[in-house]
């Protein structure tokens, strides 16, 4: 009896090696592709992943009839912060539910690097 132990517990041994060594293996897996998605999402140059990180609030920005969002904020970058080389890459204003107040507007900019420089100007700070 205590045989048929002995080699019922080695085969398990053997088993559960197996075991771990393939969810090891599954685990490094996931992991080099976890790296690989999170270097392609974090790239300055990548503008496929739908990241709100790119995205700022502006607040109070006058409205007219028929504005373009984009320009606006792409001016307010320009003239207002004095910041030149960044653009903002689209834009759309929210609806307020106070009618007296202008609605937000979301802008989102092309690059972490665009959005950190215009947070660094001296106004922001």
């Amino acid at each position: 009896m205590s045989k048929l132990r002995k080699e019922v517990k080695v085969i398990i041994d053997n088993v559960k090696r197996d075991i771990h060594a393939e969810v090891a293996a599954e685990i490094q897996n996931i992991n080099d592709q976890l790296k690989e998605v999170s270097n392609n999402c974090g790239s300055a140059k990548t503008t496929n992943c739908d990241d709100i990180s790119l995205n700022v609030v502006i607040r109070y920005l006058p409205e007219s009839t028929s504005e373009r969002t984009v320009n606006k904020v792409n001016a307010l970058i320009k003239d207002g912060f004095k910041v030149t080389g960044t653009v903002c890459d689209k834009s759309e204003r929210k609806k307020n539910r106070d009618s007296t107040k202008p609605g937000m507007v979301m802008a989102r900019f092309k690059s972490h690097e665009d959005k950190r420089t215009n947070y660094a100007t001296e106004e922001y700070t």
